[in-house]
């Protein structure tokens, strides 16, 4: 198994929950830019140093209900890399139980989400961009149009009768009330 875990692709992790041994795969730990020698090899040492500061709870409530519930263990987490800068990692685990019901051990995979993680907010930050820019154009077409249909209609109340009578005039000049519905789109202030 430990040799299989050095050359996968993500990093692998074993628990022995009923002795207190934990165990991160040289993959696991080579992703985040640490040496094997450089990291507290226990659960509490993997949430004090590793564990972004504002996922500690959730990962710790998460395991929690895993142990006594037998929920899923899957987690989104944010794990601090040897350079100070943290990385999205999905965190999964199963733990396995003695005859009586009891959690003796736990093993999981940590797989690299980081990548995908920043296409979605490069993706969430276009969008809001796009969102923007499509309010601020149509805010700007709908103020002109706006004000075209109120002059417009200033316009036809002013200058109506004028245009009737060069209507009844000239029959090739169009019908002020068809001027009117096509410009205003029929609606009238």
């Amino acid at each position: 198994f430990r040799a299989l875990a050095e050359v996968a692709a993500d990093g692998l992790w074993d628990w022995d929950i009923k002795n207190g041994d934990d165990w991160l795969s040289k993959r696991y730990m080579t992703t985040l830019g640490y040496r094997e020698d450089e990291v507290d090899h226990t659960l509490e040492g993997f949430l004090t140093n590793l564990v972004h500061p504002e996922d500690r709870e959730m990962v710790q409530r998460a395991l929690n209900d895993h142990l006594k519930h037998g929920t899923p263990y899957r987690v989104l987490v944010r794990l601090r890399r040897q350079d100070g800068t943290y990385a999205y990692r999905l965190d999964s685990g199963e733990c396995f139980r003695d005859d009586d019901g009891v959690p003796v051990r736990m093993m999981g995979t940590h797989m690299d989400v980081s990548e995908l993680i920043a296409a979605r907010q490069e993706r969430d930050a276009s969008l809001r961009e796009i969102n923007h820019f499509g309010y601020l154009t149509s805010h700007n077409i709908r103020t002109p149009v706006r004000n075209i249909h109120s002059f417009t209609t200033v316009l036809f109340d002013d200058y109506a009768e004028a245009l009737r009578a060069a209507h009844e005039k000239n029959p090739d000049l169009h019908d002020p009330e068809e001027l009117r519905t096509f410009i205003t789109g029929g609606t009238t202030t």
